[in-house]
């Protein structure tokens, strides 16, 4: 194993005993923006920051196209249309957003 993961450049797993349980870490390639942080670095985000992100993200879509349709929005940013659903209706309760019209022929209003 050591030598298949030298040869393609991968750091070796690694096994860890916890108790009664075992942690095994496997390494893989970076293949994202992420790439541009060190081998060795953790980058980790909380369950909030990450619903941070995605809502701002959603919010950047919205300034830019008032019909885009929850489906859209999963698609550009790599989430469910379940998880747009939520992020879009805690927008709404904070009073960032609001649906005027219909879902199929409204828009959205974006407070600024």
């Amino acid at each position: 194993m050591r030598e298949i993961c030298k040869m393609i450049g991968l750091k070796e797993p690694e096994i860890e005993e916890k108790g009664l349980f075992v942690v095994l870490r496997i390494y893989r390639k970076v293949t994202s923006a992420s790439s541009l942080f060190s081998e060795n670095s953790v980058v980790a985000k909380t369950k909030s920051e990450v619903i941070r992100d995605e809502k701002d993200k959603i919010f950047e879509l919205l300034i830019g196209d008032k019909q885009v349709t929850v489906k859209d929005i999963a698609n550009k940013i790599g989430i469910t249309e379940a998880s747009v659903q939520r992020r879009l209706k805690s927008m709404q309760e904070d009073g960032l957003i609001k649906r005027i019209g219909s879902k199929k022929s409204g828009y959205w209003d974006v407070k600024l």
